[in-house]
């Protein structure tokens, strides 16, 4: 799931040195709540990859990446 396992690796990937790219659309999560607030997987996924984004790796769609980009 985007905010276990993909954003746990990515993490240790960076900590070790490893340039890495997360595919953003093979990988999914699940609605979560917090303080009796429900936060949609989508909103859940889109602010991890933008966490990952920002500091650990290049996020890229499955086509953005066989294109090359």
């Amino acid at each position: 799931m985007s905010h276990m396992c993909v954003d746990a690796v990515t993490r240790a990937s960076d900590d070790f040195g490893f340039e890495t790219t997360v595919i953003q659309d093979v990988c999914a999560t699940h609605d979560l709540e917090f303080n009796k607030v429900k936060v949609p997987a989508a909103l859940v996924h889109a602010a991890f990859m933008a966490a990952l984004q920002f500091g650990y790796a290049t996020v890229l769609s499955t086509d953005d990446y066989l294109a090359g980009r």
